[in-house]
């Protein structure tokens, strides 16, 4: 009768009289189904889609009749088609009807409290702040001119214009995103960059509505896995009659963000790639085409691509009547039960089917994931979330699948199959919960830690003015990598020298007529003889050479002719063909698992992603430190790692950590040594329980025990 899949009874309703909300608001819809009615209460807040059955129903509360004698009349009433209503048909409506407010008793507050509705879904709590139509009554003319035919014409040209930049800036892409994307100054940036998108994204939903002629009542913050996040409820469009007006509702947002990237996109593409407005642009090019079109536009979970489809599909209330019609099929044919369902029309059947054969494990897996990954962030806060997410979502909803399902077959006479079912399926759970093993790995970064011997430094400082050797060139040892220029140190030689041929000169003169003079002239000259040897040692630094055989790398040495080095800095490395060794930080959760249960070890270098190395594991520090081999290990480098931001080494980490050393095997045709990679520990298998088991203990440790 309509969309609403909650079972509860409503015996101790039967003698409570309601009155029925004048200002509700309904409109008919005409689908592949046949007509259905969109109610909502007085307020535009809520909506639900029934039948004319239902219409008729709700006009029969005139605040006189008791609910028993109201029902008694619906149907015994001509005007209700399609058989006659009974008990169970309609205490699920009339439940949605209360909390709705379209039914209500004198004096009593019957619809359910908004903290309580916030429970049911702790990981999206909604906190509505103020009426935005003032706002969008200002903003309206954006709203029109946004959808003029004019200017989709213009988005569209330059949607194209945009994607015909990629290919020509695509090395610039990826050079800003190895060098300033992940840098903290950026990342710090993108965290009020991103709400600000996000508040211009609801803001585009509700000028559509207001475009079409929609209202909106409520806007806020909701709390998204904690992150806040504004929003607008534009529930209002469910009662446009034309589908591809609550179509462009739903897409609205994404398009704005879309455009806004888009703008920033090429906006990005003309600058000089360089300074923090180059990077704010990127970050909106970025955000605004990856969340738009990887996590809005997923129908999968309840964000604006769930409604598009919805409405494209004609299918409302897609979400529950996908796992209603996968919970009769189970009941149907498992279970051996009859259930009588809503009607499904043919063309719906299958994409119902399919949403919810793809849904539901989707968003249990989602549900899940996110949890365990509070959990290692916050543990106290993420096991109560995962204990009220499971028995929220898993626990809850089962119970009263089982209460339901048992009275069904114990109507008709299947118990004994019910529970053998049952116990089959707890048997099932059990078998993948313990008997069934899986590897499972962890995916640490790491760096190549070169020895002085590898790092060609600059000895003195100076001005490039020749480089004899080309980036990734062979060189051997003795060999001249490039030559400086130090003009103060040159004349600070020649001075010298020109000063010691004058004491010399003074001292053949005297030597024999004043020896004390002679003497002093000769420890004059002695100490500017240690002098000049000093300054020729200096000078001879400016040229630098190979000390042993090997790739010479210095990717843009080339281009840095007459530029000045200082003193001490690195102008290029010589790689040798000693084995490659790179150096990851393990958290403590996972290094006994590196000690017992290692299975192998795979390497992806950074300078030749493609391919795939094996790794052996070559030696474990053995105490647990905070401080790191590398600052590029940290994230104030782009690290993984954190690190406390007052230490100006950036080696300091907040927590202690092992360092893992990892030699490669068979990289004998890499050119050169890269400075990262990426790794992947992978280890024996196990069951779930016990990764589960493994996980608790290790982050209880990590929450509660002083020495871990």
């Amino acid at each position: 009768m309509s969309e609403v899949d909650t079972v509860i009874s409503i015996d101790y309703l039967m003698g409570t009289v309601f009155h029925a909300d004048l200002q509700m608001k309904y409109i008919e819809q005409e689908t592949t189904e046949g007509s259905w009615f969109v109610v909502s209460d007085s307020e535009k807040i809520h909506y639900f889609r029934c039948n004319k059955n239902v219409i008729n129903f709700i006009k029969l509360f005139d605040g006189c009749k008791k609910l028993s004698e109201v029902l008694h009349e619906a149907i015994e009433d001509n005007n209700f088609k399609d058989g006659c209503l009974n008990k169970d048909d309609i205490s699920p409506v009339i439940l949605k009807l209360l909390s709705m407010g379209i039914l209500y008793e004198d004096g009593k507050e019957l619809e359910k409290k908004h903290w309580i509705k916030n429970l049911k879904q702790p990981m999206a709590i909604k906190v509505p702040l103020f009426d935005p139509n003032r706002l969008l009554d200002f903003l309206s003319v954006v709203g029109d001119v946004l959808l003029n035919k004019y200017f989709l014409f213009f988005y569209a040209v330059l949607f194209f214009y945009s994607l015909s930049l990629i290919p020509t800036h695509a090395s610039e892409v990826s050079y800003h995103w190895d060098t300033r994307f992940f840098d903290p100054i950026n990342i710090f940036c993108m965290l009020f960059i991103y709400p600000v998108l996000k508040a211009l994204h609801e803001i585009g939903h509700g000028l559509t509505l207001k475009h079409f002629g929609g209202e909106s009542k409520e806007c806020g913050i909701i709390f998204l896995v904690l992150m806040p996040l504004p929003y607008i409820n534009t529930s209002s469009s469910y009662l446009f009659s034309d589908k591809y007006q609550r179509v462009l509702v739903g897409l609205s947002g994404m398009l704005v963000e879309l455009l806004l990237a888009m703008i920033a996109w090429v906006a990005w593409c003309y600058s000089d790639n360089v300074g923090i407005v180059s990077d704010i642009l990127f970050d909106i090019a970025f955000i605004g085409s990856f969340s738009a079109l990887v996590f809005n536009l997923n129908p999968l979970m309840k964000f604006d691509g769930y409604y598009v489809l919805s409405d494209v599909l004609s299918i409302v209330n897609l979400n529950n009547r996908s796992r209603q019609l996968v919970g009769s099929l189970f009941i149907k044919h498992v279970l051996k039960l009859t259930k009588k369902t809503d009607y499904i029309a043919k063309f719906e059947y299958k994409w119902l089917l399919l949403y919810g054969v793809l849904a539901i494990p989707y968003r249990i897996f989602i549900s899940l994931f996110i949890v365990f990954y509070l959990g290692s962030k916050f543990f106290v806060f993420g096991v109560l979330l995962a204990a009220w997410v499971v028995v929220q979502q898993m626990l809850l909803p089962l119970f009263r699948g089982f209460v339901g399902t048992y009275k069904l077959a114990k109507r008709e006479k299947r118990i004994g199959w019910f529970f053998t079912v049952l116990l089959g399926s707890i048997g099932v759970c059990f078998i993948l919960g313990m008997a069934m093993k899986f590897q499972y790995g962890i995916s640490p970064s790491g760096v190549v830690l070169l020895n002085e011997s590898q790092q060609l430094r600059a000895g003195q400082e100076g001005v490039i003015t020749h480089v004899f050797v080309r980036h990734g060139g062979h060189v051997v040892a003795g060999q001249k990598i490039l030559r400086m220029e130090n003009s103060s140190l040159s004349n600070k030689v020649s001075d010298l020298k020109i000063d010691i041929e004058e004491l010399t000169a003074r001292y053949d003169e005297v030597r024999v007529k004043d020896l004390l003079t002679a003497a002093d002239l000769f420890d004059q000259r002695k100490g500017m003889f240690l002098e000049l040897l000093e300054a020729e040692k200096q000078l001879n630094k400016l040229e630098i050479v190979a000390e042993s055989e090997g790739v010479f790398v210095s990717p843009r040495l080339q281009d840095a002719q007459g530029s000045f080095v200082k003193k001490g800095a690195v102008v290029g490395m010589v790689h040798d063909q000693t084995p490659l060794v790179v150096t990851v930080i393990v958290d403590q959760i996972d290094i006994d698992n590196i000690r017992q249960q290692l299975s192998h070890i795979s390497v992806v270098l950074t300078s030749t992603p493609g391919v795939v190395y094996r790794g052996e594991l070559l030696s474990i520090v053995p105490a647990a430190s905070d401080q790191l081999p590398s600052r590029y290990l940290g994230s104030l480098e782009g690290g993984d790692i954190a690190v406390d931001g007052s230490d100006r080494s950036g080696t300091k980490a907040m927590r202690n950590n092992f360092v893992v050393q990892v030699s490669v095997i068979q990289e004998s045709h890499v050119s050169h040594k890269p400075a990262t990679a990426q790794l992947k520990f992978v280890f024996n298998e196990s069951s779930f329980l016990s990764r589960f088991v493994s996980w608790f203990e290790a982050n209880w440790s990590r929450n509660f025990n002083e020495n871990y």
